[in-house]
């Protein structure tokens, strides 16, 4: 069997295996949806006395029975796998290690032992000892735990899973209230720790922001300030002092300008969005929003010029917004939402080759779609329950076409699954699109059981191999390559087919590999 080197990185292709989608915190999903109208419910599950403030449900196939499971938390510090199709109850876990905070910060999945089994990673906390848990997709149980003593009220956010160190195994990487970041082996062995000056309420980005060939770990902490630090030791390799606390608004990663170094976006309290260098922290541009900001910023080419835009929310009177990745300048502005506090994914929900937002909202019931190039409303739901959370966007029926997993964190909460009225199948993936980078000379396609690539020029990409349903299967390149042909032969059975994505400044190529 082909283990799971590493979950998806960059965007993700039907499945949601982490909170963010991939290790950037982009928000993107890549698979196309069919709601051009308001969506209908297509299963609600009721926890019982429970709320649902979560923070993101993973959406993948973590049994290994070929269907898609949805893997959420709720407040009563139990996490619950539901069938994607149906919201039937697969398996449960409860924590007694908690102090009532819940699983609300949502898990991560990865092969972590990679032995072709997938294993789900959650964090729950509030008391004086910090639990985290390793558990085992097809039933639940606990393969490993680990507990931390990091004082009263103590939590995580989100766990991260990535090869920071760079021995070819997986490590979990932790940020906690608790004015720390942890970096745990896959057996949960502690491997570095962080300590800053304050709390930690992001969940962090990875990537090799300074391009050195080393991963890095990025957060934000309420001593306002931003940290760049390295995957393999935990020093910290830059900082930037914002003018106000980082709260629980996290950063993401890519190259926005196409220079072929990733920037930093991240948010502070007092409603600044700044753009950093990945290479040393310094500011790029900022923008100011005017009202408090807690929303993460998600990354996506929405006015379709090449370059990734910046999306995010803002509380106050509310406002949802895309700025140019460029220079900060406004694209659109929705004015007057109710309270943007969570995640603003961006998928093609309608499928019309349109990269769409989706806002929730924590004041009201609904949740907003607005067209990505203009901010223009395409719809608004009403849904059972106020306070909206993050709109998670992925296959979980197996139709070949996306659906939204929401969880509403009002008193006695649910966890709501959204589709189109006709169930539409086969949505595809969203076209590839080209930009001023060398239009058209960037090539990909298949050779004799491996995959060619032809480069104009030096320039950095990503080269991954997905499995049908959107699974990471190889991790084929990542880094600068050479101007030329190249040619990449994975190591695969027969009888298969997949997926080969290549990234590159200018945008993203697709094509089939049958072996």
């Amino acid at each position: 069997m082909i283990g799971f080197s590493e979950i998806l990185i960059g965007a993700v292709y039907g499945t949601w295996p982490m909170w963010g989608g991939d290790l950037e915190n982009s928000h993107l999903q890549m698979m196309k949806g069919a709601m051009a109208s308001s969506p209908v419910v297509k299963w609600i599950y009721y926890p019982g006395a429970s709320g649902v403030e979560s923070y993101g449900a993973v959406i993948y196939d973590v049994d290994g029975d070929g269907k898609t499971e949805v893997v959420i938390g709720i407040d009563d510090d139990t996490l619950l796998c539901l069938d994607g199709a149906t919201g039937a109850l697969k398996w449960k876990f409860f924590s007694d290690i908690g102090a009532g905070i819940g699983f609300r910060w949502g898990p991560a999945v990865a092969d972590i032992d990679q032995d072709g089994d997938i294993e789900v990673i959650a964090t729950t906390g509030g008391g004086p000892k910090l639990p985290v848990f390793c558990l085992s997709g097809l039933d639940g149980s606990v393969e490993w735990a680990d507990t931390f003593s990091l004082g009263p009220g103590a939590h995580f956010t989100s766990p991260i899973v990535a090869d920071v160190n760079g021995d070819g195994g997986l490590d979990v990487i932790l940020a906690s209230n608790a004015a720390v970041v942890l970096c745990l082996d896959s057996a949960g062995n502690l491997i570095w720790n962080r300590p800053l000056p304050r709390a930690v309420f992001v969940t962090p980005c990875i990537a090799d922001v300074n391009s050195d060939g080393i991963k890095d770990i990025v957060v934000g902490s309420r001593d306002s300030t931003v940290y760049a630090i390295r995957g393999t030791d935990g020093a910290v390799i830059w900082s930037f002092r914002a003018t106000s606390s980082i709260e629980v608004s996290s950063p993401a990663t890519a190259d926005l300008d196409g220079d072929g170094t990733l920037e930093v976006c991240i948010a502070s309290y007092d409603g600044r969005l700044y753009c950093l260098s990945g290479a040393n922290g310094v500011s790029k541009w900022q923008y100011t929003s005017g009202n408090s900001h807690y929303a993460p910023v998600s990354l996506a080419d929405l006015d379709g010029d090449g370059f990734p835009d910046a999306v995010s929310g803002s509380v106050g009177n509310g406002s949802a917004y895309c700025l140019k990745g460029t220079n900060g300048q406004p694209i659109w502005v929705y004015s007057g939402w109710r309270y943007v506090h969570r995640s603003l994914n961006i998928v093609d929900i309608d499928g019309d080759n349109v990269l769409d937002v989706l806002v929730p909202s924590a004041t009201t019931n609904s949740l907003m779609c607005l067209r990505g190039n203009d901010g223009s409303l395409k719809w608004n739901v009403s849904l059972a329950k106020n306070d909206v959370h993050d709109p998670v966007v992925g296959d979980i029926d197996d139709d070949g076409c996306v659906e939204i997993v929401i969880g509403l964190s009002e008193s006695n909460g649910a966890i709501v699954a959204l589709d189109d009225p006709a169930d539409t199948r086969d949505c595809g993936l969203l076209s590839e699109k080209e930009g001023p980078y060398d239009a058209g000379s960037v090539e990909l396609r298949p050779a004799r059981k491996g995959i060619y690539v032809f480069m104009p020029k030096d320039d950095r990409i990503s080269l991954r191999l997905y499995d049908p349903q959107g699974r990471l299967v190889q991790d084929l390149y990542e880094g600068i390559l050479g101007q030329g042909g190249h040619t990449f032969s994975p190591n695969l059975g027969s009888g298969r087919v997949y997926l080969v994505v290549l990234s590159h400044p200018g945008g993203t190529r697709t094509a089939k590999l049958v072996i």
